[in-house]
Parts: structure tokens; sequence; C-alpha cells
């Protein structure tokens, strides 16, 4: 195991300090042996010649010199005298532990966890269980219980210690699984315009100005999201690893009082959103190649309002290479077939390709820029379009005031060359965008920490319905490994 909170299975050589008071009391519980000149021998002494403070050191002596029955018959005796003791079922479990009985040793552990109030035995005893269920191969029960552990995790080289044993426990795992939740209050839960009217340029009848009607104006409400993906991992190869994923995520929207009374009768649920995704990966690595691919193939299945959609297919391949220690590069390109199932017409291709840097800085901050772009081709002409972005991501690698920062600013443009609604040379948006991610770590619940988001965009049309601006403060949950 590369981790492990068990005492070596060898005798120690030197006890220090505290062994010299082990000796100590050995040879006053023993008279007339002295512990230099003794045979090792399972030597256990009678339970009521000593006090459970002495019997408990003595155990612990005899587990470290390698003696596991008389560290068992010592944990025996102490557990007569009182079945809650809970040192003593410790000890025994860890007996239990090294002698390869690792279901004894977590039926004591979990005793122990039950029994203990102080943060500190109940880590020794968390951590005991999962080391047990890691060695008998139960290792999602054994993830499970270093949560528990980390709840009970009081130092900074204590939660070092479970993220390490988490990290290879997940490395050992076929199925690893992600659960994400987060809610939110928003000023536009519809993506809906800014504008009151907008101008409709014509040929015949001159530009015409139209009203936004209340509908299709931003409306304000309150976000609920949850997503729950797994990932199942065949038995890696020296150069690759395949994986099954499955995917679902679902968002629900509650308007506000101001919206449902600008818009009677509007239900929230209207904008409600869900996406199942079942899809196939493979990552490559050749031999002796300082460059990682990956192929997927995907397929996903769109609601919206509760209504189904769209279907789409999805192929995508990736390539990142690291350049030196603190620079990494990295490039994608999918392309996504979208059949509408509402409008055929409305159907479309989608071909992106993105490419960008991420760079450690020296305080060990990470800056990543990511270009891409973007052609959306359908046969409905307000849904075809050409896009290019940037995107700027930094994170901060020391808290600041106890909070984990990271910021990403954003800026898009999109061409629709043959949009009704700019007839006269087509429309064009600029969007931007700034999000600013809060995480609370000095909170935290078995390895969980809250996340607070804090997101503005705004887009900018030369046909005034597309112009939109949104602002949320959305609060969600982020595991520290």
């Amino acid at each position: 195991m590369p981790w492990s909170l068990r005492p070596s299975r060898q005798p120690c050589r030197r006890f220090g300090l505290a062994g010299l008071l082990v000796l100590t009391l050995m040879s006053g519980l023993l008279p007339g042996v002295h512990p230099a000149l003794a045979e090792p021998q399972p030597l256990t002494p009678e339970p009521g010649s000593a006090s459970p403070e002495q019997l408990r050191g003595f155990g612990l002596a005899l587990l470290q010199a390698g003696d596991l029955i008389g560290a068992r018959r010592l944990a025996d005796a102490l557990l007569a005298r009182d079945p809650q003791d809970s040192a003593a079922l410790m000890l025994r479990a860890q007996a239990a532990a090294l002698g390869g009985d690792e279901r004894r040793a977590r039926i004591d552990a979990r005793a122990v966890w039950r029994l203990a109030d102080a943060p500190g035995p109940k880590y020794g005893a968390a951590m005991m269980v999962a080391q047990s269920l890691a060695a008998d191969g139960y290792l999602q029960r054994g993830q499970f219980w270093l949560r528990r552990a980390a709840q009970a995790a009081q130092s900074d080289q204590q939660k070092a210690a479970v993220a390490t044993a988490f990290s290879s426990l997940r490395s050992r795992n076929p199925l690893i699984w992600q659960l994400k939740v987060s809610a939110r209050p928003s000023s536009n839960v519809n993506d809906g315009s800014s504008a009151r009217s907008f101008i409709l340029p014509s040929d015949l009848f001159g530009d015409i100005e139209l009203p936004v009607y209340p509908a299709q104006r931003a409306l304000s409400g309150y976000e609920a999201s949850a997503g729950l993906e797994l990932t199942w991992r065949l038995r890696p190869t020296a150069t690759t690893m395949t994986a099954f994923h499955l995917r679902f995520d679902q968002t629900k929207v509650a308007l506000s009082s101001e919206a449902k009374a600008a818009v009677p009768g509007l239900k929230g649920s209207a904008f409600d959103q869900a996406r199942l995704e079942l899809g196939l990966s493979r990552r490559w690595r050749p031999a002796e190649s300082k460059t990682t691919f990956t192929f997927g193939l995907a397929g996903l299945h769109d609601w919206s309002g509760g209504v189904s959609l769209a279907n789409i297919l999805r192929l995508s391949a990736a390539a990142e290479r690291r350049f030196a220690p603190h620079l990494l590069g990295f490039a994608s390109l999918s392309f996504d077939h979208q059949r509408r199932l509402d409008s055929e017409i409305s159907s479309a291709d989608t071909l992106a390709l993105s490419a960008g840097m991420q760079r450690g800085l020296a305080g060990g901050d990470v800056v990543t820029l990511v270009l891409g772009l973007r052609d959306v081709a359908s046969d409905s002409p307000g849904i075809r379009y050409d896009a290019a972005s940037l995107r700027l991501g930094w994170r901060r690698a020391r808290p600041v005031a106890g909070l984990g920062l990271e910021a990403w600013a954003g800026l898009e443009g999109r061409d629709y060359p043959d949009s009704p609604w700019r007839p006269d040379g087509g429309r064009q948006d600029l969007r931007a965008s700034l999000d600013v991610t809060l995480e609370l770590q000095k909170i935290s619940w078995m390895g969980f920490s809250p996340l607070l988001n804090l997101s503005a965009s705004r887009a900018r049309s030369n046909a005034k319905l597309y112009e939109s601006q949104s602002f949320g403060l959305e609060l969600g949950f982020r595991s520290a490994f």
C-alpha cells in the first residue's frame, strides 16, 4: 500500500524515551525477568496486576515488537474489563490488520468511530477502516471512509495524508463519480433581451421599429442545478486508457415575483434545461512521447421546458503536451451533428477548434489562455454563424484571507451573415463575460468546500433584440481532492 497508518511489521530496534518507560513497566509487571536478558516470547501480564493505562502501553510495545498474539491478548483483557475501551479496540484493530484479518480490523475500527467523541480517535479509526476496505478491494467504500477521515482531520498533515490516500484509491478504482449541486439568483434566467425595442431594416418599407415583448426581455429568477457523472475505466495498458461515461445535468428555474408580474401565466419551468450524455473516450500516449491524445464519441439528448429538444452525435479529438515543467500546451477539435426534434430546419452541424497554453508562475499561480474558433452550419439563416473567442484564466496558488481564488474573462465575436434581423449585411454580436470563483477552504464537510461564483456577462449586437446582460451569484460545492 502506498499509504498506511499501521506500524511496521518488523520489530523496532529502538523505542526512545517511551520505549524505556515501557521496558521499565515490563520489568515491574514481570518480576524476575529483565527485559534486556529475556528471550522474546508472547508474555501477557495478568489483567488484575496492572492499570488499564499500563496494559495499553505494554500492548503498544508488543505491537511495535511484532508480537501480534500478545497485543491481541492484552486488548481482549482490556475489553473484558470495559467493552467500550476505544484504545483497546484500536490496539486489537491494529493487531488484526497486521495479521491480515482485515474484516476484524474493520469491525473494531468502526466501533472506535462510534464510541469516540474527539476528532483524533475518529480520524485514526476512519483511516483504519478505509485502509482495510482498500486491502480487501472495496475501493468505493474506502473512499467514503477517507471522506469521513477528512471530516475529522485537524492538522494540515492529516489533511494531506487523506488527500494522498484518496488519490491512491481513485487511481485504482475503475469507477469514478462526480456530483455537482449549485443554486443561484440571476437577473436573466431566460437569456432575454435588455432592449425595449429594435429596428428592423427593410428595403421595401424602410426601417421599422418593433417592440420587444415582455416574454422576450430578460427575466429575473432563481436557478438550481444538479449534475452526476459516472466514469468506468477499463484496465489500462502501457500506452492507453479507455473509459465509458454517463452524465446527467438538470437545471430548474423559478421566476421572481417581478418576472411573474411582467408576464402573467408564464412559469419558470418553461426554461428548465436537462441533458443526458453517454460516451466513450480513449487516451493514448505513444511510447517515449510527451504528447497525450484523447479521442471521444458521445451521444446526447437535450430537453427544454420538459420537452425533448434535440439529439446530438459528438466526435472529438484532443492533444496535450508538456513543453517544460511549468508550461503545458493543448488543442482540441470537435464535431457535433444536432438534430432538432421541435423543428427540423433548426438542426445544425457545429465544428469547433480550440488551442491554448497553461503557464505556472513563480509563486505557484497558474495562468491559462485559450483561443477558439467555431462554425455552425444550418438550413435556418438565423442559426448559422461563425465565431472566434478568447478566454483568459488565473488561479491563485495561495488562499487570500482563507479563500481560494480563480477568475476567468472571456470575449467572443459572432457573425450571422444571413440573419433575418439584419438583412443589410448580417448580424454581428460581441459577448464579454467575467467569472470569479471563491472557495471557502476553511469550511469543509467530508472533503467538500463551498464555492461562491460571481458571474457577469454582456452581449452587444447591431440587432438590438439580441443585446443582453446578466448578473448572477452561484453557491456550489467542490471536492478538495
